[in-house]
């Protein structure tokens, strides 16, 4: 990854970001070493896991954030 490209990063990453876990702390260890933000922060299934993941190297003023329904 170029450091220096505005990035990013979106999809099922199978690793929920609400229960603190090793996977959790290894894959935003990971990112942040890569200078990668997670920007959103509420749970993205019906389940209420947020397993669906936003990564950015951009200036996060620069970025919009929403959700949607979707099957």
């Amino acid at each position: 990854m170029l450091q220096n490209v505005p990035t990013i990063i979106i999809g099922d990453f199978n690793v929920d970001i609400l229960t603190k876990t090793c996977q959790f702390t290894t894959l935003h260890n990971f990112m942040n070493t890569q200078k990668f933000k997670l920007l959103f922060f509420e749970y993205t299934t019906i389940k209420k896991t947020h397993i669906d993941h936003i990564w950015t190297n951009a200036p996060t003023q620069q970025c919009h954030l929403g959700s949607t329904q979707a099957y």
